[in-house]
């Protein structure tokens, strides 16, 4: 499939909608008809992708918990922009109606398009919103687009970050304080205790003492690779 739509998409730019059942890390795809049920996982994904030859502009997953590390780090290359949810979506997803009509109508350029597929799906599901309407229930939602130019050294400084904490402490003692706090500073998460990416970092950050100036500051760095403003105007601190 994946192929013949990059054979039949001739425009000047491109948009890959996944609009499906979606676990995050687990997995994506996922086939309620089988028993037990089954899912894609993201290295399968990647291999389509990869064996398909299909490289679009913009990636969306209209689907559940896919705004995490692990979908990015498989898939974040694919295309400049990836939209994804850090929660899980309404079970009616965009109005994919409303979009194409205003896409048809404005034409976009990959940025813009970015930009207004999260602010247009967060409208349609406030209150008041004309798809909250259709699916019956105001519920939590967070939808972001990422532009992942940086990922790749962001991720590898990442690992450099948690292999030299794991030198001065044990990173299941680490996480297990994180999961005691996180409780009390929950930003983005589903049942399943997905953390936020950028709240782990500020209490790793917290969870060092002083001494461990070296560790805190490569933290502080990861920040600018994410091109977040942490808001602190104090030196070294996040």
């Amino acid at each position: 499939f994946l192929s013949w739509a990059n054979s039949k998409a001739t425009g000047k730019y491109k948009l890959l909608i996944f609009f499906t059942h979606a676990w995050g890390w687990r997995g994506i795809i996922q086939d309620f008809g089988s028993d037990p049920p089954t899912m894609m996982t993201l290295s399968t994904l990647r291999k389509v992708m990869d064996a398909s030859n299909f490289r679009p502009d913009i990636l969306f997953f209209d689907s559940c918990i896919m705004g995490n590390v692990e979908t990015l780090s498989e898939l974040g290359d694919i295309a400049e922009y990836t939209i994804a949810a850090q929660t899980e979506t309404p079970l009616s997803g965009i109005a994919f109606e409303k979009l194409l009509d205003y896409l048809s109508k404005h034409g976009a350029t990959p940025d813009r398009v970015a930009k207004i597929i999260p602010l247009r799906y967060a409208k349609d599901y406030s209150r008041g919103g004309d798809t909250t309407r259709v699916e019956g229930s105001l519920d939590p939602l967070s939808i972001s687009a990422f532009r992942l130019k940086n990922w790749k050294k962001f991720s590898q400084h990442l690992n450099q970050v948690l292999t030299s904490i794991a030198k001065i402490a044990p990173l299941p003692q680490i996480f297990a304080e994180i999961r005691g706090d996180f409780a009390s500073a929950r930003a983005i998460r589903d049942n399943d205790w997905y953390l936020d990416l950028v709240e782990m970092l500020r209490i790793l950050y917290s969870n060092l003492d002083d001494s461990k100036r070296s560790e805190k500051k490569q933290i502080a760095e990861l920040f600018f690779d994410l091109g977040i403003d942490s808001g602190c105007k104090k030196p070294g601190c996040i």
